[in-house]
């Protein structure tokens, strides 16, 4: 991996996590799946039942073929899914989704067809 794609993701983990209030992968019930479709996928985000604040807002950024996906915690109820439309010049074929941890590490999400 170049220089450039190494600070580039080392920036956009800190522009995804940003604060401690953001959802580790593993603290999420059911866990974080991902459903691709034709310039479509939909990301089905769990709870985090352990704490008061049990929702999970998403954030996502799409680079290129990567659809990069964290989550914040709230007390509001959120919608369960995070729908990502893709330009049709990427193929749906070709997607990877990651959940961002906090700490910048990345996780890749299940993906169901």
């Amino acid at each position: 991996m170049n220089k450039f794609a190494s600070a580039s993701l080392l920036i956009l983990g800190v522009f995804l996590t940003g604060c401690a209030a953001n959802v580790k992968y593993t603290d999420m019930s059911p866990s974080v799946t991902a459903t691709i479709g034709e310039h479509l996928v939909t990301v089905h985000l769990g709870k985090n039942p352990s704490n008061p604040a049990p929702w999970v807002s998403p954030r996502k950024k799409v680079v290129e073929g990567t659809i990069y996906v964290s989550g914040r915690r709230s007390k509001r109820e959120q919608k369960r899914e995070l729908v990502v439309r893709l330009r049709k010049s990427i193929s749906s074929q070709s997607i990877v989704v990651v959940w961002v941890q906090p700490d910048g590490g990345l996780v890749p999400l299940p993906l169901l067809h």
